[in-house]
């Protein structure tokens, strides 16, 4: 009985019974009537969602358009709006869904919206008429543009400012299922944009990256996508200076200290190759002063010692 002539809720109203109670022969009664009210049969099914709590969406009063023969719309609308996609969802969310996306149109509008991010800067800087989610967008793809290119000057500034309008309405164009001439008129006022900054594709050569970026940027850059390898052996501390401060610096101070460690061995070491020694014999001294000044034997040393 309740399966055939009433249709299921997702009102908390209604959790009791799980129905609404209204069958549908009244249903299809209040449709005709507001229709004829309000003078539109998409405002009757607005205002009998509002009565029944029901959830409230664009693309559902789209779909409640398409009816089966013998059923009336606001039959087909409960139905969809049933569906497990939509599940628990009730008019409620829809008023907190068109609050959220309701375009803000003064600061006085952004003061009510308490949960938005959106601040009075980026309001006064893209102006009036967007919605928070749009604001957020181009407030992301401005800074992405302007901390990879360029953006010094006022005319910069503005130019960059249309690139990302631009880019909000071919994402709508693209969205909306607009023509496919609108979309790609959209896409060419975008490239000659991307021309007058002069950051179209076709224009940043490799000789020519440097001019398009900040100096950040291109370490960022080169760092993310070509990071410096290490040193070939050859030109590893060409001029020597970590042997020079380990030697002369960490060496010495460690000699003078009295600490024995690898870096006090290799300052002896290397001071080594500079010391002169004096020479040790290891022979008599007599036999040596002979050597030396070539007398031999007795008679040799019997005439030195006379003389």
């Amino acid at each position: 009985m309740l399966k055939g002539n009433f249709r299921a809720s997702q009102s908390p109203f209604f959790k009791g019974l799980g129905y609404i109670p209204i069958c549908l022969s009244c249903l299809n009664y209040f449709e005709k009537k507001y229709t004829e009210l309000l003078g539109s049969n998409d405002e009757a099914i607005r205002r009998l969602a509002l009565h029944l709590d029901l959830y409230l969406n664009e693309s559902l009063l789209d779909s409640s358009r398409k009816i089966n023969v013998g059923q009336s719309r606001i039959a087909g609308y409960i139905a969809n709006a049933n569906l497990n996609q939509y599940a628990n969802r009730t008019y409620d969310d829809y008023l907190f869904e068109l609050a959220a996306n309701a375009k803000i149109e003064s600061v006085e509008d952004l003061k009510e919206q308490d949960n938005t991010k959106v601040t009075q800067k980026m309001l006064r800087f893209w102006g009036t008429g967007f919605h928070p989610d749009d604001y957020l967008f181009l407030a992301d793809k401005y800074n992405d543009w302007t901390s990879r290119h360029e953006c010094k000057t006022k005319a910069q500034e503005s130019i960059f400012q249309k690139i990302c309008l631009m880019e909000l309405q071919i994402i709508k164009a693209t969205q909306g299922g607009d023509k496919n001439d609108k979309v790609a008129s959209l896409i060419k006022a975008f490239n000659d944009l991307l021309a007058s900054a002069n950051i179209k594709p076709v224009q940043n050569k490799d000789n020519s990256l440097a001019d398009q970026n900040t100096f950040g940027t291109l370490i960022q850059k080169w760092e993310n996508e070509k990071p410096i390898p290490e040193a070939e052996p050859e030109w590893k501390d060409v001029d020597g200076i970590s042997k020079y401060i380990a030697v002369w610096f960490k060496g010495h101070m460690c000699k003078m200290l009295g600490i024995k460690n690898s870096y006090s061995d290799i300052y002896e070491k290397e001071i080594s190759k500079y010391t002169v020694s004096k020479p040790q014999y290891e022979e008599d001294a007599d036999v040596s002063f002979d050597d030396i000044f070539g007398m031999t034997g007795e008679t040799g040393g019997a005439d030195v010692a006379e003389g």
